[in-house]
Formats: structure tokens, sequence, C-alpha cells
């Protein structure tokens, strides 16, 4: 059989059926139609063939509006609520008592002062717990002559002497062991003090504060002329016209201090001035030791005393 002369003829199997009319016109929405497995749904449907009216989302979508107004009113509501909660019945105002000054003077301004200290020895013959006690033991050293000024601290002191060191103060330990008293040589410091003054303006506090600093000085100045052995003349009369250069300065301090009602503080200023006036007069005239020693301690006790009351940190 000669196959080149053989032909093939292909022949359609099938028809692919002809688009009826419903298949030709164009679909609208929630049209339905046919799935491949038989199922018919709309074709605005979900994944699961529900309508997408009936979908969570589009149900959440609607209760958004509902949702944010209540949220909004809780939270006006609770803001008003604690609003009110907190406001007072009445608003006062805050006022300040403030203590009338008479026409003519500065108010009350305190400023803070610096008083300085003192860095000493002392001497001392005896402490005690209490005055009694102290008194006591005084009377029986004045008895040998010695004049013990007493200090209060925690407890009842009595000195007979100062020096602004050991070496300085030899002449005083030798002075005690001459005349067979027992004592013990101790640090005496007098604080600085770093405070204002209650009741005094700021002016007249610069004032007291002047002189006080003065004072500390001249003490300061003093206590090796009267320890010395052999002071020179021209240094006592120099430090003498101190102390009556000062005598002016704390003239005008004390009518500060009268003027502030403070009386304590000028008992203990004119008792400053009495005594460094008596110590000035014994150097000048050459006197004992100790005698020249006792008005500049109780001198500096007083001021000790003076300071610590006056300013007040």
């Amino acid at each position: 059989m000669d196959k080149s002369r053989m032909t093939f003829t292909f022949r359609q199997s099938h028809k692919e059926p002809a688009r009826g009319a419903r298949d030709l016109r164009e679909r609208r929405p929630f049209e339905y139609y046919r799935r491949a497995d038989g199922r018919t749904y709309a074709r605005h449907a979900g994944r699961n063939g529900d309508s997408g009216k009936n979908s969570p989302f589009l149900r959440l979508f609607w209760l958004m509006p509902a949702i944010l107004a209540t949220i909004t009113g809780m939270v006006l509501g609770l803001g008003v609520l604690f609003v009110f909660k907190n406001a007072t019945p009445e608003s006062k105002p805050i006022t300040k008592t403030i203590a009338p000054t008479s026409p003519g003077t500065a108010p009350v301004s305190p400023t803070l002062q610096t008083l300085p200290g003192l860095d000493l020895v002392a001497y001392q013959v005896g402490a005690f717990k209490d005055q009694e006690a102290a008194k006591k033991e005084a009377a029986n050293l004045e008895k040998s002559g010695l004049q013990p000024v007493v200090r209060n601290s925690d407890m009842v002191q009595l000195f007979v002497g100062v020096a602004v060191d050991k070496t300085q103060g030899q002449p005083v330990a030798d002075a005690l062991a001459q005349a067979k008293v027992r004592y013990y040589v101790k640090e005496y410091k007098v604080e600085q003090r770093k405070g204002v003054m209650q009741g005094i303006t700021a002016k007249d506090a610069a004032v007291v504060s002047g002189a006080l600093t003065q004072t500390a000085q001249v003490l300061k100045d003093g206590i090796p002329l009267a320890t010395a052995k052999s002071p020179q003349k021209e240094a006592l009369d120099a430090w003498s016209k101190r102390v009556q250069a000062l005598g002016t300065q704390l003239e005008t301090a004390r009518q500060v201090l009268e003027k502030a009602g403070k009386r304590g503080e000028i008992i203990r200023l004119d008792d400053i001035l009495e005594q460094l006036n008596a110590a000035s007069v014994n150097l000048q005239q050459g006197g004992r030791l100790l005698e020249v020693l006792r008005p500049l301690v109780q001198s500096i006790v007083n001021y000790e005393e003076l300071t610590s009351k006056l300013v007040q940190p």
C-alpha cells in the first residue's frame, strides 16, 4: 500500500454549544450564577456563599458610630465628675499675716550674718554636772586667791585662764603650779555663728555684726599680751586704744539691741565692754597674770553666749 497517497480527515468530535441569550447579557449585582459544584450563589456573596450584608465586618462597621458615641460620652462624663469632685464649695484667697511697721521704720528683713569664732586652749580647774557643786568649788578657789569663770556647756566648767596655744600658755601653767592648784588644759573652741538676727532689720544687723566682729579680734589680740612675760608698752597702748574705739561701736550695737527688745543680749554686751576695760587697766598697771586673764576669760565666755543666742541658723 502506498502510504504517500493516504489522506487523513479530522472531524470535530463535538461542537461547543452556542451561548444562550442569558449568557450573553451583562451580569448585574445580586445576580445568581452557578458554581462548578452545581451550587448557586449571589455575585456579591462572601467566600462562604453568605451575603455581604450578613458578614461580621459589615455588622461591626454599621455599629462603629454608636460605639464611638458611647465611649465619648463615658469619657466626658467621668471628666466632669472628676472636676466637680475636686472642686471646693467656696474658693478663698490665701492671705499672709504681715506684722505692721510703724511709719518711718524699715521692715524686718533678716539677712545672713557671720560672726567669727575663736580657737583657744583653756585652763580648767573643775567640771560639774550641776550649778550648786560648781558654785561650792568656785568659793573654795576664791579662798586661794583665784576667781574662776563659770562656763555653761554640757557640764558646768570653771576656767581660770586662756591662751592661744599651750606654748604661749606656759606662763599660765607655771602660775597655777606655783599656786598649787590642780588644773587641766582643754581645747576651747568658740564656734563661728552663721544665721539671721531675728527681729532686727538688715541694716541694723550689719551694725551689730560689725561691732561683734571687732570684739572677737580685740579679744584674740589681747590674749598674747596678757600671757607674755614682758609685753611691749607700745603694743599695750595700741590695744588699749582699740578697746576704747570698740566702746563706741558696742554702744551703737547696744542701741540696736535695745530697740529690738533683746535684754539678755544687752546684759552680756555691757559686761563684755566692762571686762575689756578692766583687762586694759590691769595690763597698763602690770597686774598679776591670773588677775589680768580673769576679765579676758569672762569677756570670751560672754561673747560665746551672746553670739549663740543672737544668731539663729
